[in-house]
């Protein structure tokens, strides 16, 4: 992983959602931004601001971590 536009998604029975997103660039320069969008978690990533190792190792973390459970969401999605 690394290239723009690639994303990371992991669902459990759980009911909780994360998601990690390359995207082009960030206000004020920012490396990373958490974002809440449809009732889901979202890191939002620059591109070039994190290699492609580290990208797919905190995406194995976070699919271990939300996928045992050990992480649950606490809101819903406020969808009209």
């Amino acid at each position: 992983m690394g290239d723009a536009g690639e994303s990371a998604e992991q669902t459990t029975q759980h009911g909780a959602e994360f998601d990690m997103q390359l995207v082009p660039d960030l206000p004020g320069g920012r490396a990373v931004f958490p974002a809440e969008r449809d009732g889901k978690f979202v890191w939002l990533v620059a591109e070039g601001a994190m290699s492609a190792q580290c990208f797919t190792e905190m995406r194995e973390y976070l699919t271990h971590i939300v996928g045992s459970g050990m992480w649950t969401q606490n809101w819903q999605s406020q969808r009209t």
